[in-house]
C-alpha cells in the first residue's frame, strides 16, 4: 500500500483558535504550528478534510490549504476562501487531471507566499514520476515543510513528551466515531448553518449533536443522538421539546439504520423535517415580555399570612429564583424559572430536603410554561392552590 499524507494549513497564528473551531465541528484532529503564519491540522477521518477546510475558512475568515500526496497516485492541493474551494490542482501519475486557471492560482497563492516562482516550478514538474519532489517544493514555498508526508497516525504514535515538546494539541474524543461526526456535520450542519443554527459541542445539553440558535435568551434548535443502530432527533424549543418525526408524521418513532447508506438517508430525513417543520414549530411559539415584580408584590401579602417573607428576588426569565422563608418552621417556598426553556416551577425546601410541589401532588413534569403575564399569574395561582392542598399554607 502506498504512503498517503493529508493535512490542512490554516493561515491563522493562534493554534488555540483553530483547535476551538475544530472542536465545534466535532472532529478528531491534531493541531500544531507549522510556522509563524500557519497552523497545521491532521484529521483522523480522511473523508472529512474538504468539509473541515471549507468550514474553517468560512468561520475563521482565513485561507485554508488542503494538501494531499500519495506515492502511487500523485499529489493535489485545494485553496479554500470564505467556505469555497477557489483553486484546485490534482494529478495522477504525473498527469494533471484537474487544474484551475494557472494565472488565477498564482495570483491568489502569491498573497500567502514570498516564493511565487517556487510555486510555479512545482506546478510545472508534470513529467516527474516521483510526486514527492513537486509536493515538497510546493510546501516549501509556504514554509510548510513540516507537512511533507505527515499523517494522523504518525502523531498518534508520538509520546506525550514529544507532543508537549512540539506543542501538538489533540482535539476531540478518541472513543467516538469521527467519520459519523463528519457525516452529520456535512449533511445537517451546513444547511442548518445557512438557516442560522450553529453546531455546538461541550454545551450543557448532553446530546451527541446540538444545532442551536437563541430565542428569548434560551438555546433552541435541533438535538441529535446516535446510539448503535438508532438515531433520535428532537426540536428544542422555548416551551416544549418535540420529536422531529412527530412534527412530520404525528408519531414519536425512533429512526433506525443498519448500514451507512441508511444512516445517511435518515440524517437527510431529519434535516429536511427540521427545515420544513422544526423551524416553523420554534417560530410558532410566541412569548410576550412582561414585568414580574408587581406579581410577586401581590404574592407577598398572601404568603405573609402564614409567616413567609421574601428572601430572594431574581426575576430573570432564565434561571431566576424567588424564595420565601418561614423562619419559625425553617421552611422555604421557592419559585424557579427554568434554565433551559420558559417555565416556572415551585419547590418546597424543608431543612436540606428540596422537592418539586408538582411531584408531591402526583404531576410528574418540571413546571408550567407561560407565554404572557396572564398565563404566568395563572401558574402562580395553581401553585398557591397546591400549597394549600398540601398543608404548607392555609
Amino acid at each position: 500500500m502506498s504512503r498517503l499524507s493529508s493535512s490542512l494549513a490554516i493561515n491563522e497564528k493562534s493554534g488555540k483558535k483553530v483547535a476551538k473551531e475544530i472542536k465545534k465541528l466535532m472532529l478528531e484532529a491534531y493541531v500544531f504550528k507549522a510556522n509563524t503564519r500557519w497552523n497545521a491540522v491532521t484529521l483522523r477521518d480522511e473523508n472529512a478534510y474538504p468539509f473541515a477546510a471549507s468550514e474553517l475558512s468560512r468561520i475563521l475568515g482565513v485561507p485554508v490549504l488542503f494538501v494531499r500526496a500519495s506515492e502511487d497516485d500523485g499529489w493535489a492541493y485545494s485553496l479554500y476562501l470564505d467556505g469555497h474551494e477557489v483553486v484546485k490542482y490534482l494529478t495522477n501519475d504525473g498527469e494533471i487531471i484537474d487544474e484551475s486557471d494557472r494565472t488565477l492560482q498564482l495570483e491568489r497563492l502569491k498573497a500567502y507566499s514570498e516564493e511565487a516562482q517556487m510555486i510555479d516550478d512545482a506546478l510545472n514538474m508534470t513529467d516527474c514520476t516521483d510526486p514527492s519532489e513537486p509536493f515538497e517544493l510546493f510546501l516549501n514555498a509556504f514554509g510548510l515543510t513540516l507537512l511533507a508526508w505527515i499523517t494522523y497516525a504518525d502523531l498518534t504514535d508520538m509520546s506525550e513528551a514529544e507532543k508537549t515538546q512540539y506543542d501538538i494539541q489533540f482535539v476531540g474524543n478518541k472513543n467516538t466515531k469521527s467519520s459519523d461526526k463528519a457525516i452529520v456535520a456535512q449533511i445537517i450542519g451546513k444547511p442548518l448553518a445557512n438557516a442560522g443554527f450553529s453546531i455546538t459541542s461541550g454545551h450543557y445539553f448532553t446530546n451527541d449533536f446540538a444545532f442551536l440558535t437563541e430565542r428569548h435568551g434560551f438555546h433552541v434548535g435541533l438535538l441529535v443522538d446516535i446510539d448503535h443502530d438508532r438515531i433520535e432527533a428532537s426540536v428544542r424549543s422555548v416551551y416544549q421539546p418535540q420529536r422531529v418525526v412527530y412534527l412530520k408524521e404525528g408519531e414519536h418513532q425512533i429512526l433506525f439504520y443498519h448500514d451507512r447508506e441508511t444512516f445517511i438517508k435518515q440524517l437527510e430525513y431529519i434535516r429536511n423535517a427540521f427545515l420544513s417543520a422544526g423551524i416553523d414549530y420554534i417560530e410558532s411559539e410566541q412569548y410576550e415580555e412582561f414585568t414580574r415584580e408587581p406579581i410577586y408584590a401581590e404574592l407577598d401579602s398572601t404568603l405573609a399570612k402564614d409567616g413567609f417573607s421574601r428572601t430572594s428576588s431574581d426575576f430573570s426569565l432564565k434561571g431566576g429564583c424567588m424564595s420565601y422563608l418561614n423562619k419559625e418552621k425553617r421552611l422555604q417556598i421557592i419559585f424557579k424559572h427554568n434554565d433551559f426553556s420558559i417555565g416556572l416551577g415551585c419547590f418546597i425546601k424543608d431543612g436540606e430536603l428540596e422537592e418539586n410541589i408538582l411531584s408531591l401532588n402526583g404531576i410528574y413534569n418540571w413546571g408550567f410554561s407561560f407565554p404572557n403575564r396572564q398565563a404566568y399569574e395563572d401558574r402562580l395561582h395553581e401553585y398557591v392552590k397546591l400549597l394549600r392542598q398540601s398543608g404548607y399554607i392555609s
